[in-house]
């Protein structure tokens, strides 16, 4: 199909001959099309950006892959050779979004709004913007699941055919089939273009795309597990299940490699409460989300030896980062568990992995810290909890490694 384009200070506006929709490219993407028109492999385009933003080689080769994919879903441009043998795999699960459409309309009132190198200067962004003509679409067809999380029942309805086929292997392993009593009650209504989520009776976020669709929809189940009255606080942290039937709590900051070795210990046979947030009951048993992982795209070579699966999982623009979600290994975890014992990781590339036991103080300024960091999530007393919760769950074992 004829491409027609054009510059736009410093992006491009690209539009199919005959098709409805325009395409704005920030000054970044427009330079990786131009690179691409040169003949540029996508490694080669990726070492160009590493280099020019200062991003790590695999989240700079994510970002030209999900770009080029996007371009070929489209029809921008015409499968080729230059996507090779390593990212073969995922050009075919590409999506008609992997992350680059625009979250938000022209405020101005007008269809096309450009995208400026200054907005997001490391972000590889491909600005989708439909403009719509008359045609006759076919009645959507709601995708209905019934999902088990943290001890509930939550039906989540989505209305767009290919919302819905994204969702299922993110949400698969809190599918169940009996209903129950519903607690909740989730509505993705609309199109990738244009969707938003509604929570019981009011609305919990809108927006465009279809990664940015299923990122709030995740989200937004991870709130749903935390915000009940019953919790005593919120931890950040992972949680997962220890032989003897107790929980085991990774305390850590983020980018510590909590949710790595969460991810590794769940591989290893350890049952997986929660990657990145624990809820705590009043009793201090810890409680069991059931939901997949997250990994961000240093873990993914960890990890793909212990989970082969990770690479067939498609990648998620999270908050303009990378990263797959990947359900747990064996049975979801949604029950609650008394905390046997508590780890503190220290991510210290290089070093022999090495355990210490810390006295009871230690434990609770980690916990403190720990609470203020998922502030969405937390109740409003959780603050003065932690000796509470260290009473409760009879002093375990706190080590650091």
């Amino acid at each position: 199909m004829p491409l027609l384009e054009a510059k736009l200070g410093a992006g491009r506006v690209l539009a199919l001959t005959g098709d409805w929709g325009l395409y704005v490219l920030n000054s970044s993407a427009s330079m990786l099309w131009e690179l691409h028109a040169q003949g540029w492999d996508v490694k080669g385009m990726a070492s160009l950006l590493s280099e020019g933003f200062g991003l790590d080689g695999d989240t700079a080769l994510a970002q030209v892959e999900s770009l080029i994919n996007q371009w070929h879903q489209t029809g921008l441009i015409e499968p080729c050779c230059s996507l090779d043998e390593a990212c073969s795999e995922q050009s075919r699960r590409a999506r008609r979004n992997p992350g680059f459409v625009a979250r938000y309309p022209d405020s101005s009132g007008g269809s096309i709004r450009a995208t400026s190198a200054a907005d997001e200067p490391c972000a590889v962004r491909a600005d989708v913007h439909k403009v719509p003509k008359n045609r006759t679409l076919a009645e959507p067809h709601p995708a209905h699941f019934t999902l088990a999380l943290a001890g509930m029942s939550l039906s989540l309805i989505i209305d767009d055919t290919g919302l819905a086929q994204c969702a299922v292997p993110l949400v698969q392993s809190l599918r169940v089939r009996d209903e129950g009593r519903i607690a909740h009650r989730l509505h993705l209504a609309g199109g990738i273009e244009d969707w938003t989520l509604w929570q019981d009776d009011r609305v919990e976020a809108e927006g465009q795309g279809s990664d940015d669709a299923l990122v709030m929809t995740m989200r937004t189940l991870v709130e749903i597990g935390c915000h009940q009255t019953e919790r005593l606080m919120i931890i950040h942290g992972a949680g997962l299940a220890l032989d003897d039937g107790r929980g085991l709590l990774l305390i850590a900051p983020g980018g510590s490699g909590k949710t790595t070795l969460a991810a590794a210990l769940n591989a290893a046979g350890y049952g997986l409460l929660s990657d990145d947030v624990v809820p705590v009951t009043p009793g201090g048993e810890l409680v069991g989300l059931g939901m997949p992982l997250c990994l961000k795209a240093g873990s993914w070579p960890i990890l793909s030896s212990i989970r082969p699966d990770l690479e067939e999982s498609a990648i998620v623009w999270r908050y303009d980062e990378p990263v797959r979600y990947v359900p747990p290994r064996g049975q979801p975890l949604t029950g609650s568990l008394r905390p046997g014992l508590l780890l503190f990781p220290r991510y210290r590339p290089g070093s022999t992995v090495a355990v210490f036991t810390q006295p009871l103080d230690y434990a609770v300024l980690r916990i403190i810290e720990a609470l203020g960091k998922n502030s969405q999530y937390k109740p409003p007393y959780q603050r003065f909890s932690s000796t509470r919760f260290i009473r409760r769950v009879r002093l375990p074992p706190f080590y650091l490694t």
